[in-house]
């Protein structure tokens, strides 16, 4: 917890603007504050921009404020993954090298350190998880409420956080073979706290780009029910954005591209001179970037564990191994059916990746050997993070320092 808070706080007012999709998000958050409600209408759900909003009202309106929110979110999420791990390894070093994974993985830091949104799906999705573990383990008392909770503030969210409630629904189903019994929990639960996250718009409709439009054709009501017909409307408005949303922003890719990381995003880059002629934010022949590209050491490795984590789980019927795959697989193969996204809708697979990765080392056979991979990936994890830390936090470097850093074609 002290090394990812740590790394994620230090530096996070830089830089000292805002930058890549903040422009939407911190936005929305400074009218949260001022009005309850966004001018326009948004591209997702308010929870976690009530949250950038909360960090805000708290730090001040400044870069340290647009970000301490999601910092602390992505830390949160380094100790939901150690306690994932006890629940599922049944190891404590197993549980902190998953920790240690999270915490120094390249995407989960960079979104730990923007102000945008997926950083909340991660930690609610992590924690709706751990809670349907714990129920698991300690049924009847209503730590699968909690859950249902849980991941109703990641819908609440990101409509994208669906298809983790789906998985979790499809687990707990199977496990429990029963239907009934997570109707309550994980249907209605999330539904009345994903209602309950527009209670601002709500409350403030009247300031709704929705309440405004309608005024000017000459139905200014604001009745209870124009207000739920105002969210009716908001929602099919939410559903046409994302339909028609362009798909051919430079760093879109297909999902298959995701897992090897074949594309990350560029999310800040500054240099000197400046082609626009405008003064120089970095020193004469510097560079400053932030690349979202997870660490290489966690993901490729996954990959490389991903024939053996199945293997356990469909021949061996292996339940740890059919978990991790669910939650981690289960949320990336859905994006295959769709049009080109970004990388950084892998940030709530981080977690999960992690922990099988470092199942796949628990399940070496023999202690040294075990020990010996284990300790060969801690250090490999800790020395990527040393090399690609400057292109994860916008550190400014020369050009071939920078150009070093991004092996492929494909990552610049």
């Amino acid at each position: 917890m002290l090394l990812a808070g740590g790394v994620r706080l230090a530096r996070l007012d830089e830089p000292e603007r805002i930058y890549f999709d903040e422009v939407y998000y911190v936005g929305d958050a400074q009218e949260y504050l001022r009005q309850g409600v966004e001018e326009v209408r948004p591209a997702h759900p308010p929870v976690g921009k009530w949250l950038i909003a909360a960090g805000i009202a708290v730090a001040g309106d400044d870069s340290f404020g647009w970000r301490v929110a999601p910092a602390l979110a992505g830390t949160l999420t380094v100790l939901a993954t150690y306690l994932l791990g006890l629940r599922l390894l049944r190891r404590r070093w197993a549980a902190g090298l998953a920790a240690l994974f999270v915490a120094l993985d390249g995407l989960a830091f960079t979104m730990s350190r923007i102000g945008m949104l997926d950083v909340f799906v991660g930690l609610f999705v992590a924690a709706g998880a751990l809670l349907l573990l714990v129920d698991r383990d300690e049924p009847g008392r209503h730590w699968r409420l909690l859950a249902g909770v849980s991941f109703g503030l990641a819908l609440g969210t990101k409509w994208s956080a669906a298809i983790a409630l789906a998985l979790a629904l499809a687990v707990v189903v199977v496990r429990d073979r029963s239907l009934r019994r997570v109707l309550v929990p994980l249907v209605v639960v999330p539904a009345v706290v994903y209602v309950l996250g527009y209670s601002g718009w709500y409350v403030s409709y009247e300031s709704t780009e929705e309440a405004v439009e309608q005024c000017e054709a000459g139905r200014c009501g604001t009745s209870p029910g124009d207000r739920v017909a105002g969210l009716v409307d908001e929602h099919r408005e939410l559903v046409d954005f994302h339909r028609n949303l362009e798909p051919r922003h430079p760093y879109r890719s297909p999902a298959w591209r995701w897992p090897l990381l074949q594309r990350p995003v560029l999310t800040y880059y500054e240099r000197c001179p400046r082609s626009d002629g405008e003064a120089c934010v970095v020193g004469e022949g510097m560079r400053a970037r932030i690349v979202t590209l997870g660490n290489p050491v966690l993901w490729w490795g996954f990959a490389l564990a991903t024939p053996f984590l199945a293997w356990l789980a469909l021949r061996r019927r292996d339940g740890t191994a059919a978990i991790v795959l669910t939650f981690a697989v289960g949320q990336w193969a859905p994006w295959l059916l769709t049009k080109p996204g970004y990388l950084f809708y892998m940030v709530p697979v981080v977690p999960f990746m992690a922990l099988g990765a470092a199942y796949a080392l628990q399940r070496v056979p023999r202690p040294r050997p075990r020990r010996v991979v284990a300790g060969a990936a801690c250090a490999l994890t800790i020395a990527a993070f040393a090399f690609w830390y400057p292109v994860w936090s916008g550190v400014e470097t020369t050009k071939p320092f920078q150009d070093d850093r991004m092996w492929f074609d494909s990552w610049r």
